[in-house]
């Protein structure tokens, strides 16, 4: 502790018996006290509703009671909320706050509202001196905000699901989530009192409490009214699978409840609110034993109830629907390893249940965590986290406990901090902590308590615990940022794509490109957290090649091909009784084997595309869609010429246009159009657009093509025409008005501007556009030669075209007809672009 001056400490005394210690509100008066050692005065135990007993249980707070017996003694500590074996009361909804002293003459000062930790089945918000959050307060001698800490209920007491309690009108569901809102609105009305600016609020809590700030945030769709808080930071948010109250999964917490407590029947929620605590208590502990290692944990979690919390996280922040300006996630580096099987770790079984370090323990354990989730889906996970891979700031592993804690990070912790922090309608950031052992709560030792550490590694403290103290006065941790210039700052996550990174050495801090958590979290935000059960409509092959296709048993792979790890099958095919093997497109073993191809044959068609002379500046895009985050695509730089393309240069983007993997940025053309296409064509799976000089040269017409050739009649009936030009396309309205022009077709003629086609592979695609530029061509020398000599060009007939197009027009003819390109460029390039 800080050894104070004669003259400090008189400065403190004389300030202590100025300030306001006595809070008079509307429905009694509170007596706070002050603290010298640290300069704080506080409010320990202050009622913010009634006591949820009787038949206030399992229900929404209701108001305090009136105090009528004089001034109330606010320095005592209050109890927790009933949890583990005998702890808690259910007269528990009390909060505390503090702060540096103040009189009424003074401004008033930011807020932060703290919600406990403790898996949604423990913990409490009373305090000692100094309190929880001290040290980010005295991080700077100029912070000056007030910190409050509400209790709120848990396990079953806050989070029971059920029917029943959903048609009880007394009754509730979430009422732990209730009770927190409950002491934000008591903030909205009474902090003034206290010297707190009610309009600048922010909420903050670990794990748990930072799921309670998730669930805060997505609240009432995002539109809590009035705004009870405009920042939020969420450290280690817990938040496992979100099921609806009446789910199977939701409802047997229910049914076995009222079975261990022996309340089965009619009136079983009757009975369950006449239940002592230690019947409720005793069946908690059972059931939150009985989820350990799958997504819901700990069993007891909040819910979806159709009025306070009506969807998803994800849905929530797909539509941009949370109540937040200013959002701020963080996870720990190693932080999943915690909630996983210790026997992962192990060559030999160990544990209860037992697991080891195997693949096969491990497949066991991932099928257990994400329960009811398809084959499919299981290996679009594996894919994602293979057996030897990395992460942001994990170089490399190998191991299959290093893999599960990943997983269990990222599904449960970090995405959901991350979805949260970038939903936020103003600025993001996003921070990872890296500091070994970078578990679960280990950054708490910078922010929690008076830690010896905060003394001897004062860069951390203040780099990491001051950027803190700036976010809560200021919506921005750079704003009264303690380190000097020559340390990084927190970047915003939505304009550069980086993260804060506190790390161990000289260099405690950093800034680095969020990619593979990135691509992680997309993939888990479509498909993991959804109301429904997952599953997935993307199947290996487009459905026309199980169509028009039997196929044969995989060939040996052709040369050509071995290059790009594809397998190629063969289509049989008899003449003269002799068997044929045509190339038909391939089988893959994984998803990103399937990704690699489609990558790399991306960057073949740009080649080729340049080849052609189809590049002119940074005008025409190709895109192809992402087999494994399948709302995703793959698309050129905005600055690169179509030469010089390889895999490694090739950008992702996710629904949204932002950059999800690369460096640079895109055409905002190709955005527009390639994004509704992709979203009106499920089954395209890839796009072209280049301004190639004879397509230019007939879109200027404004005319469809005339069956007048055989090549033209690829695009019989499967080609529209867009007239309706204006400038270069930076609208997503006009994408939809292009997409609605293709309809089903395979082409569309942009008047005055050039061609554009699809496919259900870039392979196709990319035939028709070449296939397609070359009927341009033909029909304008025949238009040409039509002026001249008088003779007039004949049309084919309608029987013949239509027979001939399922000869000549099928998606697999396109995939077919592209494999001579293909093979081309390879041999021109040396495989060059394939890097």
């Amino acid at each position: 502790m800080q050894i104070f001056s004669v003259f400090f400490i008189s400065g403190l005394v004389a300030l202590a018996s100025c300030q306001d210690l006595i809070a008079s509100l509307d429905y009694g008066t509170f007596e706070g006290a002050y603290s010298l050692p640290y300069n704080i005065s506080y409010w320990r135990k202050i009622p913010f509703a009634a006591p949820p007993t009787g038949k206030n249980r399992f229900r929404a707070p209701q108001p305090p009671a009136a105090i009528t017996s004089g001034t109330y003694d606010s320095s005592q500590t209050f109890d927790m909320c009933p949890q583990r074996t005998v702890n808690g009361s259910e007269d528990c909804l009390y909060l505390g706050l503090y702060s540096r002293p103040w009189t009424s003459s003074q401004p008033l000062r930011p807020v932060v509202v703290v919600f406990y930790g403790g898996a949604y089945i423990e913990g409490g918000g009373s305090f000692t001196i100094p309190p929880a959050g001290y040290p980010v307060l005295n991080v700077s001698s100029t912070n000056n905000f007030l910190f409050v800490y509400p209790n709120y209920r848990v396990n079953a007491f806050g989070f029971l699901p059920g029917s029943e309690i959903h048609s009880d009108p007394s009754s509730d569901l979430n009422p732990g989530l209730l009770d927190q809102q409950a002491a934000l609105k008591w903030t909205n009305n009474y902090i003034q009192k206290f010297g707190g600016d009610p309009k600048n609020v922010s909420i903050w809590g670990q794990s748990a409490g930072a799921g309670s700030v998730v669930a805060q945030v997505i609240a009432n769709g995002g539109k809590t009214t009035p705004p009870l808080f405009s920042k939020a930071l969420a450290s280690s948010p817990f938040w496992p699978k979100t099921y609806k109250y009446d789910a199977p999964e939701a409802q047997s917490i229910y049914n076995t409840l009222t079975e261990l407590t022996g309340c089965v029947g009619p009136d079983s929620l009757k009975c369950l609110k006449n239940l002592d605590v230690q019947t409720i208590r005793d069946a908690n502990l059972v059931i939150a034993a009985s989820h350990t290692y799958n997504t819901s944990s700990y069993t007891w979690a909040p819910v979806i109830d159709g009025s306070y919390l009506t969807q998803t996280l994800s849905q929530a922040t797909i539509k941009g629907e949370v109540n937040i300006d200013f959002g701020w996630g963080m996870y720990n580096t190693h932080e999943g390893e915690n909630f996983i099987p210790p026997g992962l770790a192990d060559a030999n079984n160990t544990g209860t249940p037992a697991f080891n370090s195997s693949i096969a323990s491990f497949n066991t354990w991932l099928r257990g965590f994400l329960p009811n989730f398809s084959d499919r889906t299981i290996q679009q996970v594996e894919s994602l986290y293979p057996a030897d891979g990395s992460s942001e700031n994990i170089a490399s592993y190998n191991t299959t406990y290093t893999r599960a804690g990943l997983i269990y990070r990222d599904v449960v912790l970090a995405c959901p901090s991350y979805w949260m922090a970038r939903a936020a309608h103003k600025t993001s950031y996003v921070g990872e902590y890296t500091i070994s052992p970078a578990k679960h709560a280990s950054d708490t030792i910078w922010w929690n308590q008076v830690n010896a550490i905060q003394k001897t590694s004062p860069e951390v403290y203040e780099g990491f615990t001051g950027a803190f103290a700036s976010f809560f006065q200021t919506g921005d941790p750079n704003a009264h940022k303690l380190t000097d210039e020559s340390v990084p700052g927190v970047p915003e996550s939505c304009k550069t794509g980086e993260e804060f990174v506190i790390a161990d050495g000289d260099d405690s801090f950093g800034n680095l490109k969020v990619e593979e958590l990135n691509e992680r979290s997309y993939f888990l935000h479509q498909l993991y957290f959804s109301s429904s059960n997952p599953t997935t409509k993307h199947s290996t092959q487009p459905p026309y090649f199980k169509q028009s296709f039997t196929m044969a048993p995989a060939a040996t792979t052709l040369a050509s091909e071995s290059k790009h790890n594809a397998s190629v099958g063969a289509l049989g095919t008899t003449v003269s009784g002799k068997k044929l093997k045509i190339r038909s497109p391939p089988k893959f073993e994984s998803l990103e084997e399937e990704r690699l191809y489609r990558k790399q044959h991306l960057a073949a068609a740009f080649r080729i595309f340049a080849d052609k002379g189809f590049d002119e500046g940074v005008a025409g895009h190709i895109s192809v869609r992402d087999p494994i985050l399948t709302d995703h695509f793959w698309l050129n730089p905005l600055s690169q010429h179509f030469s010089q393309i390889c895999v490694s240069d090739l950008i992702l983007v996710n629904e949204k246009g932002e950059v999800v993997i690369g460096d640079e940025p895109i055409n905002a053309a190709a955005f527009a159009i390639h994004a509704e296409i992709h979203k009106a064509r499920p089954d395209v799976h890839a796009a072209c657009h280049a301004h190639s000089v004879h397509g230019k040269a007939f879109s200027a017409f404004g005319i469809p093509l005339d069956m007048i050739t055989q090549d033209s009649l690829r695009f019989y009936n499967s080609h529209g025409v867009y007239d309706s030009f204006g400038g270069i396309v930076l609208d997503c309205e006009e994408g939809i008005r292009i997409g609605k022009c293709l309809g089903q077709g395979k082409a569309v003629i942009l008047q005055n501007h050039g061609i554009l086609t699809v496919g259900g592979s870039v392979d196709e695609a990319a035939f028709w556009f070449l296939s397609l530029e070359r009927t341009c061509q033909a029909q304008l020398l025949v238009m040409a030669a039509e002026r001249g000599s008088g003779v007039q060009k004949r049309i084919i007939g309608e029987e013949e075209a239509a027979f001939t197009y399922k000869q000549v027009g099928t998606p697999e003819k396109g995939w077919l007809a592209f494999q001579g390109y293909y093979d081309e460029i390879l041999a021109k390039t040396n495989g060059s672009f394939l890097k």
